[in-house]
Order: C-alpha cells, then structure tokens, then sequence
C-alpha cells in the first residue's frame, strides 16, 4: 500500500466508527402504518441503541402493556428485545417505546393477523387462472 493512501484509509475507519448507532432505535422493519400480531399470540418488538437501554416500558395508545420477556446484548451496539403480553385486535394506535436511552414512537398500527405468505418462482399457475383454470 503506497503511504498516501494511509491517511485516506484511517479517514475510512474513523467514518465507519462514527456510523455505528447512538440512538434508541428500532430495527428497519417496524415503522407507522404497520400491522402487528394481535391475540392469542404476543408480539416481540426489537432495535438497537448505543448506550445501555435499562428498563423499557412499551405503550400501546397510552396504556401500559406488560412485558413477557426483555432481553440485552452487546455486539458493539447494545441490542434489544422485548416480548409484550397479546393484545386484543384493532387500531389505531400510538405504540411507544421508552428506555433509559431514549424513545420510540410508531404512530397508526393496527394490531391484526399477520400472514407471511411466498410462492416458487417457478410457478405454472397465476393466481388469474385460478377462476378459470385449463381443464387437463
């Protein structure tokens, strides 16, 4: 490596490290206008945060929810869990997440049935040939 572009690369490094998380926040996947898992099953909620997040309270449109499980990692950034007691089907809501380490607000989530659903790329069949299908 030629010594000019020793400077350029502790430049790199140092950016990379600033990069790394100091907020409370959540991961990429929950944000507003969003559906979570109603009843009979409880819903997990989970983020990052730089410093250690302590005791997390979650409320859902203003009322407490109690907790089944709360977990912490480290992995350079302080990574949370928090499992909430099932609630009932509907919405809006206003769900916030406090901690020592900040907060988070997701506004307008619904709680409902939450489907996962995929096909095979190589599907024969459209789902418009479904009413119709070609008799074999």
């Amino acid at each position: 490596m030629s010594k000019r572009w020793i400077p350029v690369f502790l430049a790199c490094l140092a950016i990379d490290g600033v990069a790394s998380t100091t907020e409370f926040e959540l991961d990429g996947i929950f944000a507003d206008n969003a559906v979570l898992q109603a009843s009979p099953l409880p819903f997990s909620i989970f983020g990052t945060s730089g410093q250690a997040p302590g005791s997390i309270s979650v409320f859902v449109g203003g009322s407490k929810q109690e907790l089944l499980n709360s977990s912490v990692t480290w992995n350079g950034v302080f990574i949370w869990k928090i499992v909430v007691v099932p609630h009932e089907h509907g919405g809006p809501f206003q769900v916030e997440i406090i901690s020592s380490a900040g907060q988070a607000v997701l506004d307008n989530i619904l709680f409902g049935d939450v489907f996962f659903c995929s096909g095979q790329s190589n599907m024969q069949m459209s789902v418009d040939m479904s009413f119709k299908p070609p008799i074999q």
